[in-house]
Order: C-alpha cells, then sequence, then structure tokens
C-alpha cells in the first residue's frame, strides 16, 4: 500500500495533536474540585493554628500553661463548576458560631492547633478524564479540626 500525501498529513497531524490532548487532560485533573475561605471573624472565643493562644490581656498562654477539655470538628462540602470558576456553594465558611457553641458545650476558652484537611473526590478525576473536563460539578470535602482547650 502506498501512501499518500493526504493520509500523511493526518497522521503527522494526529502525532502532534495527541500529546496536547494528553497533557491538556492530565492537566486538568488537579483543577477539578472545589475550593473554601475558612475565617473565624466573630468568634468569641479565640481561635488559634499554633498551639498557643492569647488571653483577654493579650499576653500569650503557651502549650504548658492550657488543658485540652474537647475536640473540635467540623465538616461541610463545597462544590464548583468549570474548573473552580463557578461557585455552586458559598465560598467562604465563617466557622464563628460553631467554635462558640463547641467550646462553650465543654466549658473551654479557646480553640489552638487548628487545621484544615482537605480531601477530594474521585468523581472529580473522571469529570476531568471523561465527562468533559470541568463541565460538570467537582467537589470537595472539608474537615476542620483542633484542641477546645482552657487555661490550667
Amino acid at each position: 500500500m502506498r501512501t499518500t500525501a493526504h493520509g500523511s498529513t493526518h497522521r503527522r497531524a494526529l502525532a502532534i495533536c495527541w500529546p496536547i490532548v494528553v497533557a491538556a487532560t492530565v492537566g486538568s485533573f488537579g483543577c477539578a474540585g472545589a475550593r473554601a475561605r475558612v475565617v473565624a471573624t466573630s468568634a468569641v472565643f479565640p481561635v488559634s493554628m499554633s498551639p498557643a493562644v492569647r488571653d483577654t490581656d493579650g499576653h500569650i498562654l503557651m502549650e504548658k500553661n492550657l488543658v485540652k477539655v474537647g475536640d473540635f470538628t467540623l465538616r461541610f462540602t463545597s462544590v464548583s463548576m468549570l474548573w473552580q470558576l463557578i461557585p455552586l456553594s458559598r465560598m467562604k465558611h465563617d466557622i464563628s458560631l460553631e467554635v462558640d457553641k463547641q467550646v462553650k458545650a465543654v466549658n473551654g476558652e479557646a480553640v489552638v492547633n487548628l487545621s484544615l484537611h482537605v480531601r477530594n473526590n474521585g468523581w472529580n478525576t473522571w469529570n476531568a478524564l471523561i465527562v468533559g473536563w470541568g463541565v460538570f460539578p467537582g467537589y470537595a470535602k472539608f474537615e476542620v479540626t483542633g484542641d477546645i482547650v482552657r487555661r490550667r
């Protein structure tokens, strides 16, 4: 069989386009999902991402001056489309009310060691790979944890 110039051109175009399609697909994996901004702007009790916290006088209370009285946990899900360009759930999550409720329930005075854990799901990968590269909604699960403490 003879290769025509026309067939050769198609093979060359396919050879050039195929790596681009693969790169775009793989590159879109990290973009599917959702994002959120976590704040505690109106919390009555102080919140710290470190093991220390300031008291009402502004002095720093170190870990050795605190006793753990409970665990703070809050979970929520965030949803978006088109590589997070179109949020389908609220982007800003104010955890103030939940902080106050949980700290008060165990007679604590603050939350320390606050951390945020984000877990993507398998749907985001399949969404990017097969169904349209971000056309369908993607989501992420968030878990905010910390230690509820009070002074010794």
